[in-house]
């Protein structure tokens, strides 16, 4: 499976009521649970007569949003990059508590990386998913709810 990087021009805006913090943390336990039971739901659509077993860990590439001189949104004293790094390795630590789940990260420190450089991870450890995690922020008080890019 290869990775490319894509520019999409539209973005769709989930409305809610949740304050940015408990946005965040919803965002924070969907993605778990998803990562989690993704690999659950494609053994299930195995036959449960076939012999073909198959040893592969499903590779999961963590992917850290900013970084370095890049600091992403920045509210306050509060930069985007250092909450997404903070988030990607609490996923990775529950992620690799499951010893069928092999966990690549693309940064685990403060430092920038390119985006070709970021697919370039993925597609080193044939990743079987790739997980970009970002943190908006805006000007506009009114502004709520998730961002999903698909």
């Amino acid at each position: 499976m290869r990775f490319i990087v894509i520019t999409l021009s539209r973005s769709v805006i989930i409305k809610s009521t949740l304050t940015p913090m408990n946005t965040i943390m919803k965002t924070y336990i969907l993605l778990i649970i998803a990562l989690i039971t993704f690999p659950v739901v494609i053994q299930a659509n195995t036959p449960l007569d076939s012999t073909i077993v198959s040893s592969k860990k499903f590779t999961i590439v963590l992917d850290a949003g900013h970084g370095g001189n890049d600091p992403g949104k920045k509210v306050g004293s509060v930069n985007e990059k250092d909450i997404a790094l903070k988030v990607v390795k609490k996923i990775g630590a529950l992620l690799n508590k499951n010893p069928d789940i092999k966990v690549v990260y693309t940064r685990t420190t403060d430092k920038f990386l390119e985006l070709h450089e970021r697919a370039s991870i993925a597609n080193k450890a044939k990743a079987d998913l790739f997980v970009s995690v970002h943190c908006n922020a805006a000007a506009n008080k009114s502004a709520k709810g998730n961002e999903t890019w698909f």
